[in-house]
């Protein structure tokens, strides 16, 4: 008798597995691939545009400093100042990374080159998932935990969505696939340009400041609320003073960590990106061309945390 009972229990624990697998299988499948959205290299375009025509040539004076100009490759140029020559010291260099990279990302490699931490795009708005996601989250999961690479998942906010599915979405697509863990980055919503093709119009801009600055903080703080996990934002001035307009309606979104992207000479070259009204940064993005020099074929978008591991691991509220 109790050898039949076990059998059963095991039957049933079978059948339940198999059920939430299909559950999951059918919600993946809710979602269609991304396949010809405009890249990054697209999108940022624009934030280059915008940083000629509003500070024109550098000085000799303003590249005296630092050198993130470019083109930079992992590992020499995350470990030594290429402009002093001196052992960067108090630097974590990560890396972010979609469909657009194709697929099997050597992470392995990118981990003996000096990455730290990877962000991997999850969902858009409320119909599209990274077709490369699942592969690339279980992927960072099972590298060697020594030296270790944080990973973690963003989601690209639509203007035309809802933003309570599209948080709804991201959620339920990370946690078909593991869910985060305590030691996973926050997670990210990217407020941006939403354009359909390279050079299209951005959709944000038929909608007010108040209504995008809304529509933001519902996908806060429901994927808050649910992880228990305070998101992080990533955005970039340029496309701020487009959309928002105040530089002073970031103090909106006071509480959540800022993940900046600049591609701007001047940034580069003093190590210290531009944000609206200023406001404190954890990530910065500084190249969507960052290189290897082993074992990866393509460029990444490349992204600094000035700080040590501690200070990394106490920032982002990991365990």
């Amino acid at each position: 008798m109790m050898g039949s009972a076990i059998k059963s229990f095991v039957a049933f624990v079978f059948l339940l597995l198999s059920f939430q697998n299909a559950i999951a299988d059918n919600i993946d499948q809710e979602l269609v691939d991304l396949v010809d959205e405009p890249s990054r290299s697209d999108l940022f375009d624009l934030i280059i545009a915008a940083d000629i025509i509003e500070n024109g040539p550098l000085s000799a004076d303003d590249t005296a400093a630092f050198d993130l100009s470019g083109p930079f490759s992992f590992p020499e140029d995350s470990v030594v100042d290429r402009h002093s020559g001196n052992p960067r010291e108090e630097s974590l260099f990560c890396i972010d990374v979609s469909h657009h990279q194709g697929k099997n990302v050597n992470f392995a490699a990118m981990q003996k080159q000096n990455v730290r931490c990877a962000y991997v795009k999850a969902t858009q708005g409320t119909r599209f998932k990274d077709p490369r996601f699942a592969e690339n989250w279980v992927a960072l999961s099972n590298l060697p935990k020594s030296p270790k690479v944080y990973r973690g998942a963003y989601h690209f906010l639509s203007a035309d969505a809802n933003p309570e599915t599209q948080a709804s979405n991201y959620l339920r697509l990370v946690g078909n696939h593991g869910g985060f863990k305590g030691d996973d980055l926050p997670p990210v919503v990217d407020l941006e340009w939403d354009i359909g093709t390279p050079g299209g119009a951005d959709r944000w801009l038929k909608h007010s400041p108040e209504k995008i600055i809304q529509s933001t903080i519902s996908w806060l703080k429901i994927v808050e609320a649910s992880t228990g996990k305070k998101p992080m934002i990533y955005t970039a001035r340029s496309w701020w003073r487009a959309a928002i307009g105040s530089e002073d309606k970031i103090r909106a979104f006071d509480g959540y960590k800022i993940w900046i992207a600049d591609y701007s000479r001047s940034a580069a070259a003093l190590e210290i990106p531009k944000t609206p009204a200023n406001a404190d940064w954890h990530l910065w993005q500084f190249t969507d061309r960052a290189r290897f020099v082993d074992g990866v074929d393509h460029r990444v978008d490349a992204n600094i945390y000035k700080g040590t591991e501690a200070d990394f691991i106490k920032d982002f509220e990991l365990k």
